[in-house]
């Protein structure tokens, strides 16, 4: 009976009354949210760099140790302490190219499918302190720490076509998407370089508008929002803004 089922759905969704084959490839820039971090794990452990990661109370004492002992006065101690709890991971704009497949169900003007979706950027790893900032690096390292993050990211999705919003030959878009991303950090501190990588899960929403160029050639242009869990090297969840074009082939 199972087995019926099964070939009762594939009978369904590949048949061109119900549905039709589609393939996409598009690519775009991104942007991560400027985010606070008050511990860099990959640095501790890897570098020894913020290598302590216990209450506040044990890290102003290590930090006033470590800077008196090289030289430093009560007040350069109270100014490393006061930049200890104001890190930041500064992004830059970064890229990402994605390919996909799926079908469109003709009846319901929804289009599901698999995306596979390769995410670059990189960061920097501050203390937004602007007073003593010169004086302090010479106490506490970690200002020159630099890195980079590659998302492998498999996502499922649907989209559903707005067809009573349409224009001309312009369609908007609303869409969503679970699965999984494979990320790599690599982190750079004193010309040494480290690399960690996690599985983390993953969602996007987003917005879109199709242009149809042909019945069966369109353009699409798309805001998404991503995010996934926390991921452990940077003790951060990723969340960042896509702005994506490319271009699908449905097939008859």
């Amino acid at each position: 009976m199972r087995s019926k089922i099964i070939l009762f759905t594939l009978i369904v969704f590949t048949s061109t009354s119900f549905a039709t084959w589609f393939v996409g490839l598009g690519g775009g820039a991104n942007i991560n949210r400027k985010t606070g971090v008050g511990d860099l794990p990959m640095a501790r452990e890897e570098f020894g760099v913020n290598h302590n990661k216990d209450s506040v109370q044990a890290k102003a004492t290590i930090i006033m140790t470590d800077i008196m002992n090289k030289g430093g006065s009560f007040n350069d101690s109270l100014a490393g302490i006061k930049h200890l709890m104001s890190m930041e991971l500064i992004f830059k704009p970064g890229w990402d190219i994605k390919v996909y497949g799926g079908y469109k169900l003709k009846n319901v003007d929804i289009d599901v499918g698999l995306s596979w979706q390769y995410i670059d950027y990189s960061y920097k790893y501050i203390r937004k302190i602007n007073d003593n900032s010169e004086k302090i690096s010479i106490f506490w390292t970690g200002n020159n720490m630099s890195g980079k993050t590659g998302l492998n990211v498999l996502l499922s999705f649907a989209e559903y076509n707005i067809r009573q919003l349409s224009f001309s030959v312009f369609t908007p878009v609303i869409g969503c998407g679970l699965g999984f991303a494979r990320v790599q950090d690599k982190l750079t501190y004193d010309g040494k370089t480290k690399k960690r990588e996690q599985t983390v899960f993953a969602y996007q929403i987003k917005l879109g508008l199709n242009y149809g160029f042909t019945e069966n050639l369109r353009t699409t242009l798309e805001a998404v929002f991503f995010a996934t869990s926390e991921v452990k090297a940077t003790n951060n969840k990723i969340k960042q803004g896509q702005f994506n074009l490319g271009v699908r082939y449905l097939f008859n």
